[in-house]
């Protein structure tokens, strides 16, 4: 027997790869021309492509592109940005303030009423060094680009704490960019008696 060259190698259906040669075989039976390697691509992306958005679809992806002030219903407690705040309110309760630091960017702002950014991660340090309550998160809401968290307020170093109190974030790669505490919704004043 002769030894083959590289040309009858490469040359005949049968030493083509099988899921290549099967794909041919099939063309050729529906009448099509075989395809060559760039219209094959061509042919499996529009395929590709509708297998992902009817994934997109079932898991309730949004593809529009609205930037109107809609909200999103609450999160799932096991949301990327839930698992966020809860590793930051887990570093708090363990007075690990190095690690609670960590969950803020560098220039991070920090808003209770008299905004300012936290320089580096020491000023982080202690801003949550002077944090006077621990939380825990009772609520999640989405928004466009921020989390609106709702916590419920329990003693921590300052002593007594009760309440609940709104905190809006802004979360870029597991950190927080923006802290901004909403003002304490006041109870509606009674009628006089």
């Amino acid at each position: 027997m002769a030894p083959r060259t590289l040309d009858t190698a490469r040359s005949g259906p049968h030493n083509q790869p099988d899921g290549r040669r099967r794909c041919n075989r099939l063309n050729e039976l529906a009448g099509h021309a075989r395809p060559s390697s760039r219209a094959y691509a061509v042919q499996v992306r529009p395929a590709a492509l509708a297998i992902l958005v009817v994934c997109l679809a079932l898991a309730g992806c949004d593809l529009s592109s609205d930037d109107g002030e809609r909200s999103e219903p609450a999160s799932s407690p096991y949301s990327y940005e839930a698992r966020v705040i809860r590793g930051w309110l887990l570093a708090l309760d363990r007075m690990d303030y190095s690690g609670a630091a960590y969950y803020f960017a560098p220039g991070a702002i920090i808003d209770q009423g008299d905004p300012y950014r936290l320089r580096d991660e020491s000023a982080a340090r202690v801003f949550n060094a002077s944090l006077p309550c621990r939380a825990d998160l009772i609520h999640l809401k989405h928004e466009v680009r921020t989390v609106l968290a709702s916590f419920r307020l329990r003693r921590g170093p300052g002593g007594p704490c009760s309440g609940v109190v709104k905190v809006r974030y802004t979360i870029r790669d597991g950190k927080f960019t923006e802290w901004r505490q909403l003002p304490s919704e006041e109870p509606p004043a009674g009628d006089p008696a």
